[in-house]
């Protein structure tokens, strides 16, 4: 019986690990009080000499996408975070986790550059002040600066059409 239990606990982990490698993983969505963006200073990753401070990013509905060189999922995803980009006004800030800086600037130059600018979090103590999960991961701020929505895992077209898109038309309407 000891061993059935166990073998039932396995093959749930197993499959709940799948789903989130899928980037399946359902979006979380925040309290009823968001809980502002803590304050943070890092060089950033193309210009290591210019800083992204999160007073640059409070203040305006944004998205801040958590994503590294080594990540897959962020390879699958980077396609839609271009699309995004190109046909919104949603400016879209990166958090470069625990990367290599050389490897982090290769990829934008390679595969394309969505963000207004992206923070270098090389110890990675912003995204443990955001309690990320694991890359990639989304928030979506509102204009007052707080985490009012994360998402886990890619964004796809679904995720963008149904989830975040609507909730960012609601959020710029709100700081109106």
């Amino acid at each position: 019986m000891r061993m059935l239990v166990i073998t039932a606990v396995g093959v749930v982990v197993l499959t709940l690990t799948a789903v989130a490698m899928e980037g399946n993983l359902s979006s979380i969505a925040q309290s009823a009080q968001p809980q502002r963006l803590t304050e943070f200073t890092l060089p950033r990753v193309r210009l290591p000499e210019r800083a992204l401070t999160s007073d640059q990013i409070a203040g305006h509905v944004a998205l801040i996408n958590v994503w590294a060189s080594w990540c897959v999922p962020c390879r699958r995803e980077h396609g839609m975070l271009m699309k995004i980009a190109r046909e919104s006004n949603i400016p879209i800030y990166g958090l470069n986790f625990r990367d290599n800086q050389d490897d982090a600037v290769r990829w934008l130059e390679t595969l394309g550059d969505p963000y207004a600018a992206s923070g270098f979090d090389a110890a990675g103590k912003v995204a443990e002040d955001l309690e990320v999960y694991g890359t990639p991961e989304t928030y979506v701020l509102n204009a007052h600066g707080a985490v009012a929505y994360r998402h886990l895992g890619p964004i796809t077209e679904d995720v963008w059409r149904n989830n975040l898109q609507p909730l960012l038309a609601r959020l710029g309407e709100d700081a109106k």
